[in-house]
């Protein structure tokens, strides 16, 4: 069953022992016998549920990378994907044959591709390769004027730049190697004269004021920008408050600063292709961090911390009287995230006290040049408080 899984098998696991040729023959031998479990122990995370496209055609995307060398165990690993997604596909499809740029796509593997898909999935609409060289491209465009019967589902697409024209990017799931290819496609584009001069007239995403970016980043009806509210979607899953440290552990900063760059140019971004909590996380941290005004300024922190070990009430109250609109919004928003990452410190390790360490300084400071160590422990007994307490913010209709 596929569930809320990102590729056709029922859990992702890396690439083991191989598994003898003669072996995979009989796994091979009937369909409705294969032990997949074993079978994508030889062949895991190769193909993939992507979504549907603009004309609401599934789409599969094989990764090449994955494929053996060898010609007999790669039809064989063909023959393999082509049956795994037989139980998924209903009607129309279509394939996307992933090739890294590092390895030269072979016109004779994407005829094997088409020839396996076929023999056991006669609805496929097209194979479009991806990131293919100009003399593959060249070589398709011939083949597909000369033989039309054989070639014609034959596409390709030089950047998944262009892929997005056709495919929904925001829900497009992709190997994780192909979403970081995809993120380099987008940053290379946004480096352009023009895609400068359009970002120069955009408010800042990352260091702007929070007015200013609610104007330009918010759909109606939402209490945040739409990649935050993407993020905190993404890090309410189940394998993302699991994650030991979350919020506390950092990720990788060259993919932060990407990922920064692409959702500063309005682009909206599927966390789950980077199969990395702590991406969305850092992306969260960055952006109440790096707001031009913090969203509880010091003046406020020291009106609110007389209060911090009194009635709770009575401190959410007097928080509501000193911050309203985008940034009470914005707060109660996180507030309750984070209340909800403290249920599973048991697991975690994130307790409210612990995340109050982490967002204390970045919720009261921000950027602020007069915060100094002083304020850091009184500001995060400020957030470990909100945090313990922000249920009430629902049960007392403090916030609209």
């Amino acid at each position: 069953p596929l569930g809320s899984a990102t590729h056709l098998t029922p859990r992702p696991t890396w690439l083991r022992a191989p598994m003898a040729a003669s072996a995979f023959e009989v796994l091979l031998s009937n369909a409705t016998e294969i032990d997949f479990a074993v079978a994508q122990s030889r062949f895991s995370e190769l193909i993939w549920v992507c979504g549907l496209d603009n004309s609401g055609r599934l789409v599969l995307a094989l990764n090449a990378a994955k494929l053996p060398e060898t010609n007999d165990e790669a039809e064989a690993a063909l023959r393999f994907a082509a049956l795994c997604a037989a139980p998924v596909v209903q009607s129309r499809f279509c394939v996307l044959y992933l090739q890294r740029d590092d390895a030269p796509v072979s016109i004779a593997w994407i005829k094997r591709v088409r020839t396996e898909f076929d023999a056991v999935l006669p609805n496929c609409d097209a194979i479009f390769v991806v990131g293919a060289s100009i003399r593959t491209r060249a070589t398709l465009l011939v083949l597909r004027l000369r033989v039309p019967d054989i070639w014609s589902k034959l596409s390709f697409c030089d950047s998944f730049t262009a892929l997005w024209q056709w495919l929904p990017s925001a829900s497009t799931l992709l190997p994780p190697s192909f979403a970081l290819q995809a993120l380099d496609d987008r940053i290379a584009e946004l480096g352009t004269p023009a895609a400068a001069a359009a970002a120069a007239l955009r408010p800042r995403l990352f260091g702007g004021s929070l007015e200013d970016i609610m104007a330009d980043f918010v759909l109606g009806g939402t209490k945040a920008p739409r990649c935050i509210e993407s993020a905190l979607s993404f890090l309410r899953r189940p394998i993302a408050l699991h994650t030991t440290g979350i919020y506390r552990e950092s990720a990788d900063a060259t993919i932060i600063r990407k990922l920064k760059q692409v959702l500063a140019a309005g682009d909206d971004v599927l966390f789950a292709n980077f199969r990395d909590v702590h991406l969305a996380a850092g992306i969260v941290k960055a952006f109440f961090r790096e707001l031009a005004e913090p969203l509880i300024s010091l003046a406020v922190a020291e009106r609110l911390l007389p209060l911090v070990s009194g009635e709770p009430m009575v401190l959410l109250r007097e928080l509501t009287l000193w911050i309203g609109g985008h940034a009470l919004n914005a707060l109660v928003l996180l507030l309750r995230h984070l209340a909800l990452v403290a249920t599973q410190s048991a697991e975690n390790l994130m307790s409210a006290e612990n995340l109050g360490t982490v967002f204390g300084p970045t919720l009261v400071s921000g950027r602020d040049s007069a915060f100094d160590l002083s304020h850091a422990a009184s500001s995060s007994a400020l957030v470990r408080v909100l945090i313990a307490n922000a249920h009430l913010f629902d049960e007392h209709e403090l916030v609209v």
